[in-house]
C-alpha cells in the first residue's frame, strides 16, 4: 500500500464486524446489492505537511443499518473510494495524478449493525493502477463528498455528505 492512502484502518465491532471468514451466505466477491443500507459518512480535518503545504486527513465510516451481512471491499482497494472536491466557488478540482498503485485485495464481513472506518492522511485514492490526490491550496474553502463502493466499479456507490473545510 502506497504511504498516504490509508494510513491506518480500524473495525469497530459495534455489534461485530469480522475479517472475512466466509460461510455459506457470502463468497469472495459477492457483490453488494442496490438496495444495501450502507450509510457513508465523512470528517475531515485540516492538517499541515512536513513541507508547510496544507493538506486535508479524513476518516471515513460506513455502518451496515441493513438486516443480514454485507461483503465489502476495503477503501484501499482500487476503485472502492474516490473523494470529489470543489471549490468555495462550486468548481470541481482536478485531482493530481500521483504515481501508480497495485493494493493488495482484500474484503470484510460487515455484520448488521457494524461498522468500520478508514483514515486517510490526504484526499489520496486509486482508480484502476492510478494513484491520485489533490494539491490544494491555503486560505481556501473546499467541498468534498466521498464516493465508497463496496463492491468496486461493478457495484453501486454510497456517498457521504458534503463536508466543508477551510484552509489556513
Amino acid at each position: 500500500m502506497n504511504k498516504g492512502i490509508v494510513s491506518a484502518w480500524a473495525v469497530v465491532a459495534v455489534l461485530g464486524a469480522a475479517h472475512v471468514a466466509l460461510g455459506d451466505s457470502l463468497k469472495r466477491g459477492t457483490p453488494v446489492p442496490r438496495d444495501a443500507k450502507i450509510v457513508v459518512e465523512l470528517a475531515l480535518t485540516p492538517v499541515t505537511a512536513a513541507d508547510g503545504t496544507q493538506q486535508v486527513a479524513a476518516t471515513l465510516t460506513v455502518k451496515n443499518t441493513g438486516d443480514g451481512p454485507l461483503l465489502v471491499q476495503r477503501p484501499e482497494n482500487r476503485k472502492a473510494i474516490l473523494f470529489y472536491v470543489s471549490d468555495s466557488r462550486g468548481n470541481i478540482v482536478a485531482p493530481e495524478l500521483r504515481g501508480k498503485a497495485d493494493p493488495a485485495f482484500q474484503e470484510l464481513e460487515l455484520r448488521p449493525g457494524a461498522e468500520m472506518q478508514a483514515t486517510f492522511e490526504t484526499l489520496n485514492f486509486i482508480t484502476g493502477t492510478a494513484w491520485f490526490g489533490y494539491d490544494l491550496k491555503g486560505g481556501a474553502t473546499y467541498h468534498v463528498v466521498a464516493v465508497y463502493r463496496p463492491s468496486g466499479i461493478d457495484g453501486p456507490g454510497f456517498c457521504s455528505q458534503e463536508e466543508v473545510i477551510a484552509l489556513k
